[in-house]
This record gives C-alpha cells, sequence and structure tokens, in this order.
C-alpha cells in the first residue's frame, strides 16, 4: 500500500504550490503588514499575530516570478521556533496525495522554481509544484 500525504495549496501569480501540511500553521487574510525600512525586497514587513511579531515574506522574488498578485493571504509556517508568513495571492485546498501521484521535477521546470521544488504532484487536470521549505527560506538569506 502506497503511503499518502497531505498538502496544502496556495497560489502565486500563474504558479499552482504547495508545502507539506504539518508545516502549516494557520493561514491569515488580509493582514495588515508593517514595513520595514532598509529591509531586502523579499521581506515586505512585519505582521501582529497575537501579539507575536511575525516576519511577512513575499514568495514572488525567489520564486521569479514577475507578475504582480495581491499578496494579501498569509501561510504561517513554523521553522524551529520561530513562525513565518509567507505570502500568497490565494489559498486552495488541502489535498491527500499517494505517492504515485508524486513525480520527479520535469526538465522543463527552470530555475528558479525547479531549484526549490522538492517534486510535482500530477493531477487529472493540472500539475501542483511541491515546495521545499528549507529550500525556499533559503532564498531569502
Amino acid at each position: 500500500m502506497s503511503e499518502v500525504s497531505t498538502l496544502a495549496t496556495f497560489q502565486v501569480a500563474h504558479l499552482r504550490l504547495a508545502l507539506d501540511v504539518e508545516r502549516v500553521q494557520e493561514v491569515l487574510r488580509r493582514q495588515e503588514v508593517t514595513p520595514v525600512p532598509l529591509a531586502p525586497s523579499s521581506v515586505e514587513g512585519l505582521i501582529n499575530l497575537r501579539g507575536q511579531i511575525v516576519t511577512a515574506l513575499d514568495l514572488a522574488d525567489p520564486l521569479g516570478v514577475t507578475e504582480s498578485g495581491t499578496r494579501e493571504t498569509a501561510l504561517i509556517v513554523r521553522v524551529g521556533d520561530e513562525l513565518l508568513a509567507l505570502l500568497v495571492d490565494d489559498v486552495g485546498d488541502v489535498i491527500e496525495v499517494p505517492d504515485e501521484q508524486r513525480a520527479p521535477i520535469p526538465e522543463t521546470l527552470l530555475p528558479p522554481l525547479s531549484d526549490l521544488a522538492a517534486n510535482v504532484v500530477v493531477g487529472a487536470d493540472d500539475v501542483v509544484v511541491v515546495l521545499d521549505l528549507e529550500r525556499l527560506l533559503g532564498a531569502f538569506r
């Protein structure tokens, strides 16, 4: 019997992406982001999450997305003891994916996206790129 993983899907511009649902603590819509002077362009600012200050990162830069989007939805992810807000255009469904639906990164998927992908999920009508959270966060450093 094959293993099944649970993924949280989301969208940045035209890209359909996913992370392991265990890495996502919560989803926040339309959060006020306070800009940080002199911060790198990928650091959108800070979000107050029930009294805890969380860095908000725009995923467009590391993914190589040049299209503008709303980036009003935040995926709150836990990395060690720290929380980060990944700003995305929209959140999709939580999906259960059998291992046989996962495929290696296709050669047609170009950097920088291919450098940040763990694998892809091939569905009946689309392909979802599953991101490696550690590699993704490394692109912000």
